[in-house]
C-alpha cells in the first residue's frame, strides 16, 4: 500500500534524494535547472498531482512500493503539472517498473489532465516492451478516459507548449478530442509540436472505444507534424492510427503548415480492414482528416512512406475548407496496399475552397473505392498525377460509384490523372465538369498507360457549364472503352476540346468507345484552325460516332481533325466519321471563309464504314462542310445528307430536307482542264439553285479525288459563285492550293449557301491528269457514271 508520509519525513525524503540524485543514482525523476531540460520518468498508474510543481521533482508525496524497496510516486498528472512549473524543454519517460495488464500499461485519469504549457516531450516509446522498430507496433502506455468525466479531453497542449513531442500513446474513450492542441487566445499559435507513432481511438491495439471528438483537434496551431519525418529522401518516425472517433480522425482547424505523413485513419493499425473481429469498427463517424480554414498544410508526401492511408470514415476521406493546401502521395478508400476497397462513405476528397492542390505533377494520390466521389472540388483546385478509380498498380479496378473526378465552380486544372473503373451507371463519368474556365489536360480516362480496357461506366470526360478547354496541343487527353469518350452537354458553351486521342492512343492502338466525341452545347470548338499541323487537331476512332453534333448542338466547329485516321495515315476507321444531328454547325469551313481559311480548317476523314460526314434528320439546315479530306470509304458516300444515299439534283433546287438538300455544282466537260502551262484549273460550272431557293452566294469548293469513290479527296481552293449566275455557267481559274505535280485523279465539287447548307459531292467524273499530262479531259459524264456505278441506298 502506498505510505503517505509526514511533513517531517518528506522532507527527510527530499534531502536523501537530493543526495542520490548527486551521486548519480537513477531514481523515478530528475532535478532540474532553469538551463538543463529535466527528465522525469512516471512510474505509476495513478492520477495524483504533483505534491509542490516547480520544485524540480516529480513526486505526489507518496512513497510506492518498487522492487524491494520503496520510491516517491510518479505519475502522468504529477509530471505534467511539474514540466508546467519548470522553464525549459523537459521529457516525460515511463519506467520499465509500471505495472501491466495484457501486457501495456493502462493510465486511467479520474479528471481532465493538466493542459501542457511547457516544451514537454511525452516519450511512450521509452516504456519497457515497446517495438521501435515495428511500424505497426502498440503502444504500451494506454491513455484511457472512461473515467475522466465530461468532456474531458486525452492531451491538451495548449499556450507555451510550442515545440513538444507527444509520441507512441494509446489514447481512447475520453468524451472530448484525444490529443488536442490550441492556444488560450486568438492572438497567440501553438509551434512546432509533433505527435507520432500514437494509436488514438484503440485500446491494446485491438479494441476500438475511440473518444468523444476528433483523434487530433489542432486550432491555431503551425509548423507542425502529425505523424512521420520525412526529408529529401525518406520518411522516419512512425504515423498515428486515429480510429473510432464520434468527429473526424484529424481535424486541422486555422492551421498553417502542418504536415500530416504516414498516419492510418479510419482503419486498423495495418491498415487492411474497417472492422476487427471482437474489437468494433474502426472508421472515424466525421470525415478522416478535415481542414478548416487557415492553409498552406500538406497532408502526405512525395517520399515513400509519407503518404496517409485514409479510409473507411463516414463523413469521407478528407475534406478541405482551407487554401493553398497540398495533397500528395496519399492513399484514400483503399487498404494499406491499395489493391482492395475500404470505402470511406463519401467523397474520397472534398474541396471547398480554392487554390488547393490534390496530387503535384511528381506525385498524385491513390483514390479508390470511395462510396461517393473520388474526387470533388467547388472552387478552383489543380488536380495533377491521381489514380482515380483503379488499384496501386493501376491494373484493377475500385471504382468510386458516382464517377471519378467530378468538378464544380471555376478555373479548376484536371491533368496527368489516371481514372478509370468508377461510376455505376451511365450517368457516372470519369471526369465530370461543371462550372466555368476549367483546364482537363493530358489525362487517361478509362485506360491505363499498357491500354488495358478500364473504362468507366458512364462517360469518359463530360462538360457542362462554359469555356472549359479539353486537352491542347500536346496536352491531350487519350479516353478509351467508354459509352461516350468526351461529350459535352446541352447546357455547355465555348468549350473546346483539342489534341485528344479519343477511341485510340498516339501510337495507333485501338481504345475504342461507343461514341467518341458528342457536341450538344453551344459554340462548341472541336479542334482548331491549322488543327492537322499545330496539335491541336483530335484523333478519334471509335465503335460508332467519331464525332457526332447532337440535335440541341448550334455553332459547333469541327476543324483539323483525324477522323477515322491518324497522323501517320493508318486505317482506324469509326462506323460513321461524323453525324451531325443539330443545324448550324461546320466541318470545315464556314461559308464565309477564303480558301486559305477552309484549307486551315480541314480535317482528315477517313476509312468509316457507313460514311464520311452524314446528317440525320430532314428538319436540320446550315451545316457547313467545306474543305474535308474525305477518303478511303468503300461503297459509301463521303458526304450523305439524310443518311439515304445519293441526294439527287431537282430543278431549281426547291426540294427540301437536310441542309435544304443543296444541289451540288454541275461540270461543262469540254471546258473543264488543267492548264498544262500555268497549273490553273480551268472550270466551266454552274450550280441549279433559283435564288428563292439558297442563299447567295454560293462557295463552290473543288476537290482532287483518287479514285472513283464517292469522296473528297485533297482539297484545291474554292469560288464565290454569286446570285448573277444562279443556273448559269460561270467559268473560272482557280490556282490549286496544293502541288499538283506527279497527281491525277477525279474533279468534285460541293455548294455551300450563304447560310452554310452544303450539298453532298457532284457526281459527275472528271477526270484530270496530272499537269504536264495530257491537255485534255478524259471521257466522263454522268452517262458512263451511270453505267459504272450502282446507285448506293440506304434502307
Amino acid at each position: 500500500m502506498p505510505i503517505r508520509p509526514t511533513s517531517h519525513a518528506r522532507s527527510r525524503s527530499l534531502r536523501r534524494l537530493r543526495h542520490i540524485l548527486l551521486r548519480g543514482a537513477a531514481l523515478a525523476f530528475v532535478v532540474a535547472t532553469p538551463a538543463i531540460a529535466a527528465t522525469f520518468s512516471v512510474n505509476s498508474t495513478g492520477d495524483a498531482n504533483d505534491a509542490n510543481p516547480g520544485d524540480g521533482f516529480c513526486f505526489t508525496g507518496v512513497f510506492i512500493p518498487i522492487g524491494a524497496g520503496f520510491l516517491p510516486e510518479c505519475t502522468l498528472r504529477a509530471a505534467i503539472s511539474e514540466t508546467n512549473a519548470l522553464p525549459g524543454s523537459d521529457v516525460v519517460q515511463f519506467a520499465a517498473t509500471l505495472p501491466k495488464v495484457a501486457s501495456v500499461v493502462e493510465i486511467s485519469p479520474q479528471s481532465q489532465l493538466p493542459v501542457i504549457r511547457g516544451r514537454l516531450t511525452i516519450d511512450g516509446a521509452s516504456a519497457d516492451g515497446y517495438a521501435i522498430a515495428d511500424p505497426f507496433a502498440t503502444p504500451i502506455i494506454q491513455l484511457g478516459g472512461a473515467q475522466a468525466g465530461g468532456g474531458a479531453r486525452g492531451l491538451v497542449l495548449g499556450g507555451g507548449s510550442n515545440g513538444s513531442i507527444v509520441r507512441a500513446l494509446a489514447i481512447h474513450g475520453f468524451e472530448g478530442h484525444g490529443i488536442t492542441a490550441r492556444p488560450e487566445t486568438n492572438f497567440e499559435w501553438v509551434e512546432n509540436i509533433a505527435i507520432e507513432g500514437c494509436q488514438i481511438g484503440i485500446s491494446r491495439g485491438v479494441f476500438y472505444l475511440g473518444n468523444g471528438g476528433s483523434g487530433i483537434y489542432l486550432y491555431r496551431v503551425r509548423e507542425s507534424r502529425v505523424g512521420g519525418l520525412c526529408n529529401a529522401a525518406s520518411c522516419a518516425a512512425k504515423g498515428n492510427v486515429l480510429a473510432s472517433n464520434a468527429a473526424s480522425g484529424l481535424t486541422i482547424s486555422t492551421g498553417v503548415f502542418v504536415t500530416a505523413l504516414g498516419n492510418r485513419i479510419g482503419t486498423d493499425r495495418f491498415g487492411n480492414s474497417t472492422f476487427v473481429p471482437f474489437g468494433g469498427a474502426t472508421p472515424n463517424a466525421g470525415w478522416g482528416i478535415w481542414l478548416i480554414q487557415g492553409g498552406r498544410n500538406t497532408i502526405g508526401s512525395l517520399e515513400a512512406g509519407g503518404g496517409n492511408l485514409v479510409s473507411g470514415n463516414e463523413a469521407g476521406g478528407i475534406r478541405v475548407d482551407s487554401i493553398q493546401n497540398l495533397l500528395v502521395g496519399n492513399r484514400i478508400g483503399t487498404n494499406r496496399d491499395g489493391t482492395a476497397a475500404l470505402p470511406n462513405e463519401g467523397d474520397g476528397i472534398d474541396v471547398t475552397l480554392g487554390g488547393n492542390f490534390v496530387g503535384i505533377a511528381e506525385r498524385g494520390n491513390l483514390v479508390s473505392g470511395n462510396a461517393g466521389y473520388g474526387i470533388h472540388v467547388s472552387a478552383p483546385t489543380t488536380i495533377e498525377s491521381n489514380t482515380v478509380g483503379l488499384s496501386l498498380d493501376e491494373q484493377s479496378e475500385i471504382g468510386n460509384p458516382l464517377g471519378g473526378i467530378f468538378v464544380e465552380g471555376d478555373a479548376s486544372l484536371v491533368q496527368d490523372n489516371i481514372v478509370g473503373g468508377n461510376g455505376s451507371d451511365i450517368a457516372d463519368a470519369g471526369i465530370s465538369i461543371t462550372g466555368n474556365d476549367h483546364r482537363v489536360y493530358a489525362n487517361l480516362v478509362g485506360t491505363n498507360s499498357l491500354g488495358s480496357d478500364l473504362g468507366n461506366a458512364g462517360g469518359g470526360i463530360a462538360v457542362r457549364g462554359a469555356g472549359t478547354r479539353v486537352g491542347g496541343p500536346g496536352q491531350g487527353n487519350i479516353v478509351g472503352f467508354q459509352t461516350v469518350g468526351i461529350s459535352i452537354a446541352v447546357d455547355a458553351s465555348d468549350a473546346i476540346v483539342q489534341g485528344n486521342w479519343v477511341g485510340t492512343d498516339a501510337a495507333g492502338a485501338s481504345l475504342p468507345n461507343t461514341y467518341g466525341i458528342a457536341a450538344s452545347g453551344e459554340d462548341v470548338l472541336i479542334g482548331s484552325l491549322d488543327g492537322l499541323t499545330n496539335g491541336s487537331g483530335n484523333t478519334v476512332a471509335n465503335a460508332f460516332y467519331g464525332v457526332t453534333a447532337s440535335y440541341q448542338s448550334i455553332g459547333t466547329q469541327i476543324l483539323g481533325n483525324w477522323i477515322g485516321t491518324n497522323a501517320n495515315g493508318d486505317p482506324m476507321g469509326n462506323q460513321q466519321g461524323i453525324r451531325l444531328r443539330g443545324s448550324d454547325n461546320a466541318v470545315g469551313g464556314l461559308p464565309d471563309w477564303n480558301a486559305v481559311q477552309v484549307a486551315a480548317g480541314a480535317n482528315v476523314i477517313a476509312n468509316n464504314v457507313q460514311g464520311g460526314v452524314v446528317t440525320d434528320a430532314t428538319s436540320i439546315t446550315g451545316n457547313s462542310i467545306r474543305g474535308n479530306r474525305i477518303e478511303g470509304h468503300v461503297g459509301v458516300l463521303g458526304i450523305d445528307l439524310e443518311f439515304d444515299g445519293v441526294t439527287a439534283n431537282d430543278f431549281g433546287d426547291v426540294d427540301l430536307g437536310a441542309n435544304q438538300r443543296q444541289n451540288t455544282p454541275e461540270f461543262d466537260l469540254a471546258q473543264t482542264s488543267i492548264n498544262a502551262s500555268t497549273g490553273e484549273l480551268e472550270v466551266r460550272y454552274r450550280v441549279h439553285s433559283n435564288e428563292a431557293d439558297a442563299a447567295y452566294p454560293l462557295a463552290v469548293d473543288f476537290h482532287l479525288r483518287a479514285g472513283y469513290d464517292e469522296e473528297a479527296g485533297l482539297y484545291l481552293g474554292s469560288d464565290s459563285y454569286p446570285a448573277a449566275s444562279a443556273t448559269l455557267y460561270r467559268a473560272v481559274a482557280i490556282t490549286p492550293l496544293v502541288d499538283l505535280e506527279g497527281l491525277g485523279g477525279v474533279l468534285v465539287a460541293t455548294a455551300t449557301d450563304a447560310n452554310g447548307n452544303t450539298s453532298e459531292l457532284s457526281r459527275q467524273w472528271v477526270p484530270l491528269p496530272e499537269p504536264g499530262g495530257s491537255a485534255g479531259l478524259l471521257v466522263g459524264g454522268l452517262g458512263a457514271f451511270a453505267l459504272r456505278r450502282r446507285r448506293i441506298a440506304r434502307a
